[in-house]
């Protein structure tokens, strides 16, 4: 943080450590994630859920959900016992991270261009998944350049943010102006 504050539900977390704000509700997909040698990720999202929960997670109800989650996004289940992104194409490694948001079921999810490096079936799954978690309990940032997820995730509000400062905001309409003008449309 170089300049300014963060508040979530009126808490300041600017400071807050990401343990701290993973418990308040936030996750971060990233636009690369990492992988994780030496925990599977059944056990990455089962130790981070119940850190974030604060309750032990027993294994077989945990187990059921997880693989009816993966199911849904549709993940053999085998990946649930190898390491976390450990060989994964980029494709599992954004499966995997919308894995932990359902599982984990934060208040505040940013998804940071988690469409980047999909193909056509796998934005269709990873965009159902996410519409299908959404709900009036939860709110999703999704960062992208790029209009596809957002003809399948139907967008609230779109945001144009350029060198860090948002530029125009409006409702879904925005997209079909950013696809016909581009961004130097809207450039200062």
């Amino acid at each position: 943080v170089t300049a300014g504050m963060s508040f979530f539900e009126g808490k300041d977390i600017t400071e807050a450590h990401v343990n701290e704000r993973a418990k308040a509700g936030i996750f971060m997909a990233f636009q690369q994630p990492i992988a994780v040698q030496g925990i599977s990720v059944e056990n990455f999202i089962r130790n981070a859920k119940s850190t974030v929960s604060g309750q032990q997670q027993r294994i077989m109800p945990f187990r059921k959900k997880l693989h009816a989650q993966m199911e849904q996004l549709k993940m053999d289940k085998s990946y649930a016992e190898r390491y976390v992104n450990d060989g994964f194409s980029g494709g599992e490694r954004k499966k995997t991270e919308i894995l932990q948001m359902c599982m984990l079921e934060p208040k505040l999810t940013m998804l940071d261009e988690i469409d980047s490096g999909l193909d056509v079936d796998a934005v269709r799954i990873v965009s159902d998944t996410v519409s299908k978690y959404h709900n009036e309990n939860n709110s999703i940032l999704v960062i992208t350049h790029h209009s596809e997820i957002l003809q399948h995730l139907k967008p609230d509000f779109v945001h144009i943010l350029i060198d860090g400062k948002i530029v125009k905001t409006g409702d879904a309409s925005l997209i079909q102006a950013i696809e016909a003008n581009g961004y130097d449309a809207y450039k200062g």
